[in-house]
């Protein structure tokens, strides 16, 4: 959809979180990188959008005022899909906020490859599942470290030109690669790999 300028609210840039707001989706996180781009880089002309709804909402609302930020940030709460779809084609950035562990290392995002459909660079915290799935579409931080994430964001929001390419990079891999019409092919091929294998039998279990 057309990117909406009213999103904004005279602010510069504008990032976005899509997802559930439960604890362990860590939007907590978010708002310490929020009120590290604010309080510790000095940076007010970027606003954030948090699409989504959840168990924790109530927390990661009070803990944007706590640490001063609110104004900083939107929460959306859930909205429609005409509304999703509209705000993601505004957003300059589109951020995963989650710490890597055993979990986020192996699971892969649904809201990355969301980010990716609509053409939006990515940044979020290092994981192999992470890297597997969006490739040249996002920055990587290590360590968990949410300065630095603070400041790969910063970074990738005043390259125009760098964000434009890994958009599109990422739009290309979900239609050659993530889109169904791939996918399908690739899991019927396992499936007749699998079949053929004489050490495999089905069972009642199965």
């Amino acid at each position: 959809m057309p990117p909406n300028p009213d999103f904004r609210a005279g602010f510069s840039h504008l990032v976005g979180y899509v997802g559930k707001i439960g604890k362990q989706d860590a939007v907590d996180n978010l708002i310490r990188i929020v009120a590290h781009v604010v309080n510790e880089l000095g940076r007010s002309d970027i606003r954030f959008v948090v699409i989504g709804s959840g168990t924790h909402l109530t927390d990661v609302v009070r803990l944007a005022k706590e640490m001063g930020v609110e104004r900083y940030v939107w929460f959306t709460g859930y909205v429609p899909e005409d509304m999703l779809c509209e705000i993601l084609s505004s957003v300059d950035v589109c951020v995963n906020p989650e710490f890597r562990n055993e979990f986020t290392d192996k699971s892969t995002m649904l809201k990355i490859m969301e980010y990716m459909t609509f053409g939006k660079p990515i940044v979020q915290f290092r994981t192999t599942e992470g890297e597997v799935t969006a490739r040249d579409a996002a920055v990587y931080v290590d360590n968990n470290c949410i300065p630095s994430f603070a400041k790969a964001l910063i970074e990738l929001l005043e390259d125009q030109d760098r964000r434009a390419e890994m958009g599109r990079l990422g739009r290309t891999r979900i239609e050659q690669v993530i889109s169904w019409d791939e996918q399908k092919a690739v899991l019927g091929q396992a499936y007749d790999r699998v079949c053929q294998t004489k050490a495999w039998r089905p069972s009642l279990h199965s």
